[in-house]
């Protein structure tokens, strides 16, 4: 009764605000960076061989923002399905 009645869209507010204020951040970070990368003349320099690639602050972003935004997708289809078996009208 109380996993039907739970809505992961409420229980989880506090983390999702955490969430967005922490993509709100890499926003910021990417902006930066891309503004940076912009200056350097579009120098191409080749990787190493064996060298870790790092991933770059606009690939974080669109990770983080994505999985936010699946949650998110998430959270209302299980609610709409709920009211769809339970809520129902009866003939």
């Amino acid at each position: 009764m109380n996993t039907l009645s739970s809505n992961p869209l409420l229980t989880n507010r506090e983390y999702t605000g955490n969430q967005i204020g922490d993509i709100a951040e890499k926003m910021e970070q990417a902006e930066t960076h891309l503004s940076h990368s912009g200056r350097m003349g579009g120098f191409y320099m080749p990787e190493r061989a064996g060298a870790k690639k790092e991933e770059s602050p606009l690939a974080k972003l669109t990770k983080d923002s994505t999985k936010v935004g699946l949650e998110q997708v998430s959270g209302i289809m299980s609610q709409v399905m709920k009211d769809s078996l339970f809520n129902f009208p009866q003939k």
